[in-house]
This record gives C-alpha cells, sequence and structure tokens, in this order.
C-alpha cells in the first residue's frame, strides 16, 4: 500500500495537493491501495505492516524524528519536495533518510546526488478542470491572484494603467514582511486570501489570467526558481487563457510542452500579449483550449506517480497479509509525564502508584520521568537521576492548553531517547497539548485519569456547596458551569476535554 504523508500538516492553504495526489494515487494504484496520513496517524499506519512505500509530501516542517521512527516500516521512502530552491539547506539536510528525492526544481536535482531527481508539480482535472467560457459569459476581463511582491506590484500596475477599461479581477494579499498595496491596485484589489476553488473559478471566468513568479530578493544567493510551479498547469486547465511574464532563470524549455500559453520576459511584452488575446476572441479561446488538451494529455498527477513508480520501481500495492513486525531489541521505553514523583519533595498516591508500576515492570521495560516546576522541564530516570534539563518560561499551567517551548523540549526527547509508549500519569504544571504532541511523535500514549483536574482546577466534582450533585457533573459544560459559580472562573475549561481526542 501506498501511504501519502504532506510533511507541512494537512490544514493549510496548500491542502488541496495532498488531495490532488491522493486522487491520482487512488487512481494509478488502486483505491484500496492508498491512505493518508498525518502527524497523529502515520506511527500507527506504518506499524499496521500493510504498506512498503512512504511518499512525504513538501518536505516544510518535516518530523524528522518521526520518519526516523516508522523508517523500518517501509521498503522504500520517498520525498517530493515543493519548496525548492528556497528550502534547498534544510531539503538537503533531511534527505538521507529517502530512497528518493524527487524536487521541483531542476536546479536543485544535483544536489541530492543519486537519489535526486526534477519532477514538476501538475493539476487535477477533479480539482482545476473547467468549460472554456464565450466571451459573453465571461464576468472579468482580466484576472490575478498572488502574494505582492514587489516585482508583481510593478507588473500590475503597468497592466492596470495599459487597460483602464477592463474588468479586472485581483486578489492581491499581503504579509506583515511586505509594504502596502500602492493606492491604484489597493482601490481594486481584494487583500484576503480567496479558497483554491474560488480563484481556478475566477481564472475561469476571466479572459485572461495573469502569472508572475515570486522573486525573494532579500532571499540570499538564491531569489527565484528556476522552472514553473503548479499554477502554471492549474491554470491551463481553467479555460482560461494565460499570460507569463517568466524571469531569465526559467529557460523557456520548461515551457514548451504546454501549448496555447504566452510566455514574455518583463512587463512591457506581457501589456502587449494580453493586448493581443483580448483583441481576438478566436485567438483566445483557441489558447485556452490548446492549452487544457496540453495539460490533460502529459501533466495531471496521475502523470507524476507513474513517472515515480517508473523510475523507483517501488511496490505501491497494499499487503493483504500483513508482514511480520521485527523483534524488538532492548527493552520498551517508558516515559511518564506527571506533575511529581516520590523524589520530589511533595508527593501522594499518584507517585507511590507510579513508584509501583516502575518496581513491578522494571525488568521488562526502562521507565522515564518528565516534570516540569517553574521555569524548568526535566527528564529523570525511574530512580530520579535527572538526564536532561530544559529551560521554559513559566506558564499558569492551570489552564495552559499549549507552550511552544515546552512541546519542542519533550518531542525532542521522545525522539533522542526513542519513547515507545509515552503514559500520561498527570498534567499538572504541564501544557495540557503533551499528550497530541506525544502522538504526533509517533509513540503510544495512555492517559491514567487519577483525579478530576481535567475538568475542575480544584481535582474534585464537588459544587460551590461542596456537596458531590450527580446531575450536575454529567457532562464538561456543567462542570464549566459549576467553575463560573464557585471560582468566577471564565467559561471555557470545556477546552480541556482535548486530550481525551488523543
Amino acid at each position: 500500500m501506498t501511504v501519502i504523508y504532506n510533511t507541512n500538516f494537512t490544514h493549510n492553504p496548500n491542502s488541496y495537493l495532498t488531495l490532488c495526489v491522493e486522487r491520482a494515487a487512488q487512481a494509478v494504484f488502486g483505491h484500496d491501495n492508498v491512505v493518508v496520513a498525518e502527524n497523529m496517524s502515520l506511527a500507527e499506519i506504518a506499524a499496521s505492516g500493510e504498506h512498503d512505500t512512504l511518499i512525504c509530501l513538501d518536505a516544510q516542517r518535516l518530523n524528522l524524528p518521526l520518519i526516523r521512527r516508522v523508517r523500518t516500516s517501509f521498503k522504500t521512502l520517498i520525498l517530493w519536495t515543493f519548496e525548492d530552491p528556497f528550502m534547498l539547506d534544510f531539503n538537503v539536510n533531511n534527505a538521507a533518510i529517502f530512497d528518493y528525492v524527487f524536487t521541483n526544481d531542476p536546479s536543485c536535482a544535483a544536489h541530492y546526488q543519486k537519489r535526486g531527481h526534477y519532477l514538476p508539480l501538475a493539476a487535477s482535472a477533479s480539482i482545476h478542470k473547467r468549460p472554456i467560457k464565450s466571451v459573453k459569459d465571461l464576468d472579468y476581463d482580466i484576472c490575478f491572484a498572488g502574494t505582492m511582491w514587489p516585482n508583481r506590484v510593478k507588473t500590475l500596475q503597468m497592466i492596470v494603467a495599459a487597460f483602464p477599461e477592463a474588468r479586472m479581477k485581483l486578489i492581491c494579499p499581503g504579509n506583515p514582511y511586505l509594504p502596502p498595496l500602492p493606492a491604484d491596485l489597493a482601490a481594486l484589489a481584494i487583500q484576503r486570501p480567496v479558497s483554491h476553488e474560488s480563484f481556478i473559478d475566477f481564472a475561469n471566468a476571466s479572459a485572461v489570467t495573469l502569472t508572475m513568479f515570486r522573486d525573494y530578493a532579500s532571499h540570499g544567493d538564491v531569489s527565484q526558481a528556476t522552472a514553473p510551479g503548479p499554477r502554471f498547469y492549474e491554470l491551463g486547465l481553467a479555460g482560461t487563457a494565460q499570460v507569463i511574464e517568466a524571469p531569465d532563470a526559467m529557460d523557456m524549455q520548461y515551457f514548451s510542452d504546454v501549448e496555447g500559453i504566452s510566455v514574455v520576459r518583463d512587463a512591457h511584452g506581457m501589456v502587449n500579449a494580453v493586448h493581443d488575446l483580448l483583441e481576438n476572441e478566436t485567438r483566445r479561446q483557441r489558447a485556452a483550449r490548446a492549452a487544457q488538451e496540453s495539460v490533460l494529455s502529459a501533466h495531471l498527477y496521475e502523470h507524476r506517480l507513474k513517472e515515480i513508480a517508473d523510475l523507483t520501481g517501488a511496490n505501491f500495492k497494499r499487503h493483504v497479509t500483513p508482514t511480520e513486525i521485527a523483534p524488538r531489541r532492548g527493552k520498551m521505553r517508558v516515559l511518564m509525564c506527571t506533575h511529581s514523583t516520590i523524589f520530589e519533595k511533595d508527593w501522594g498516591g499518584v507517585e507511590v502508584y507510579q513508584q509501583t508500576l516502575c518496581a513491578s515492570l522494571g525488568r521488562e521495560i526502562e521507565f522515564f520521568y518528565w516534570l516540569r516546576r517553574g521555569t524548568v522541564c526535566r527528564l529523570t530516570t525511574a530512580n530520579g537521576r535527572e538526564i536532561e534539563q530544559h529551560d521554559v518560561e513559566e506558564i499558569n499551567w492551570t489552564d495552559a492548553l499549549c507552550d511552544a517551548a515546552e512541546e519542542r523540549a519533550f518531542s525532542q526527547v521522545i525522539g533522542r531517547h526513542n519513547i515507545d509508549i509515552v503514559h500520561i500519569q498527570h498534567l499538572g504544571h504541564h501544557a495540557l497539548s503533551l499528550p497530541i504532541i506525544a502522538k504526533a511523535c509517533g509513540t503510544g500514549v495512555v492517559f491514567s485519569a487519577h483525579d478530576f483536574w481535567l475538568i475542575s482546577s480544584r481535582y474534585n466534582l464537588l459544587n460551590q456547596d461542596l456537596r458531590f450533585d450527580e446531575g450536575q457533573v454529567r457532562s464538561v459544560l456543567a462542570s464549566d458551569i459549576i467553575h463560573k459559580i464557585t471560582d468566577n472562573v471564565a467559561y471555557g475549561v470545556t477546552r480541556r476535554d482535548a486530550p481525551s481526542s488523543v
């Protein structure tokens, strides 16, 4: 079976790329042979023994400890980068664990040595294909959507000035690192992102759609890609005539196999190309149709996955009988996340229970403790010997849903010490997100509820009269109400039930 895993998470503006690859993989390898994983599910899927091949998409935010943890479950590991050359150093540093690396930028393939291959992104017929509209059915003359990098601002200003009567659809979001839009563009543009589907629909409703590539002028030696990204192919299917301003760094060979597009080298060329298309409806429709046919014939994600299959020779089928899991080497390692141990100054019942587990199972299992007090997180052995110490800022731990410093240290400890299971004994003093972090690191997660702290900062279920009333504690929401009445705690303690999703 093929496991598809987007390293840049699944819920972001480019999550549609995962959907594109998933649908293509189902078409090429068979629906039952494809599964999509995320940080929370990858380890469990890998441990099932049904899969030989893991395809990691994007490479941003690659969780290398997690990949190392699941590596032995797969015969073939494939990385398909989406952000080369801008993240080349990061990607090269992480590439050694993979058998094959497919890069979106041709200039980067050699940096991955023998494992590197150029493979551009593509388009999806189910997501990007639209019927080509006649001129009377169009809503706009010119469409452009993209973050307003300085090179794009200058070109777009020339377009607006050259076609004052044109119906414009401009989607020009900025970011905190870019200056505000000039007044002439700000008056016309939507200055917020739109969904990918809406972008394709706007392009389809426009006579001409513009493509301008990013120029990270402040990005050191590398400011531009050397081949077009997915938008080139996506707009080819969208049923619009596409005009592309390509930088000198992009060789024309990477545009030549898509018919019907207009490629220019500067803003003046873009103005002329747009003028020619707007003045000749027959030419515009012919260009849109030629581009659509070119992409359908050779530049869908199905075509890309067939290239991957041919080059790697990997097995993309599911094992009906799961392969045997290799026997364990050494003891299982269990990390207990807790608020205290018998080696601390303050301790009670939970700490005795923890130590009983360590004493009873110590021959078969190697136990560790994860503790936090004030500005320090500590990893200790079951005997209380400190192994690591991490400095963190003090937090209001009674309702801290997350804390980046502790989450980072916790995940590093799990990976560095090859922890198999995280046993949450108590989340007092800790960020409530630690069970989720443990799951995302590929460990098993066990949660022991020794008291009612998750829904009560007083650790019990007594109401405002210090009495127990079963009718008042049938839900987390009911506990929320008691807290408001008793201690004037703001509504929202119900958020504490989030760890149960793990």
